[in-house]
């Protein structure tokens, strides 16, 4: 499979240019539907995330890294799957609910972009609507990137985030929200637990 090709071949190429460290990897979920959620502060933290799960991840990718046809070719044989930002992308939840009905593993980042600061943002609604309509836990995961080279990476996992209470009932948008800030207030504890852990 194309994943674990690309995969191996990261991880050989971030021994040289990352100093990589992952805790809670136990915390991960052997089987079962699953959303990664973590935050966003460099264009590899895709890479960084697949390399700390230790099961498939497809990723909702934004949509412009598939308008060059070879690499959106490329992207996509990895599972990843395009998402239009700043709208309501039905086709983008459509696959990314099939992902989670399946059993799959969905990584996503709920700030819906890169925080060029590496403060956090609030939460996009559509984590916490995937988790619900999904059916599926939240993996909350904080990273953490120190300047220099090597650079210094860390991936601090957390434990699941379940939302049951909300699975068989219509949300508001507004619980939906309340939803995301929790899931941030987890990544936001995670990464300075992971300054700490450095």
């Amino acid at each position: 499979m194309m994943y674990t090709v690309v995969l191996g071949f990261a991880r050989l190429v971030t021994k040289f240019i990352w100093s990589l460290h992952i805790y809670g990897r136990e915390n991960v979920p052997k089987q079962g539907p699953l959303i990664v959620a973590a935050n966003h502060i460099h264009w590899m933290d895709p890479v960084a995330l697949a390399i700390a799960i230790p099961r498939t991840v497809r990723f909702m990718a934004k949509q412009e890294l598939f308008k060059n046809p070879a690499f959106g070719c490329f992207v996509r044989s990895l599972g990843a799957f395009p998402v239009k930002r700043g709208e309501p992308d039905r086709a983008a939840i459509r696959t990314s609910l099939e992902v989670l009905r399946d059993g799959g593993v969905l990584g996503l980042f709920p700030e819906g972009t890169r925080s060029r600061t590496g403060h956090l943002k609030e939460a996009e609604p559509g984590v916490a609507v995937l988790a619900v309509r999904g059916k599926a836990p939240v993996l909350p995961v904080g990273i953490t990137c120190t300047s220099g080279f090597p650079k210094g990476v860390t991936v601090n996992i957390g434990r699941p985030m379940r939302f049951e209470q909300f699975y068989d009932q219509k949300a508001k948008m507004s619980t939906y929200r309340d939803i995301g800030r929790e899931i941030m207030k987890e990544i936001s504890r995670l990464r300075e637990g992971a300054n700490d852990t450095v």
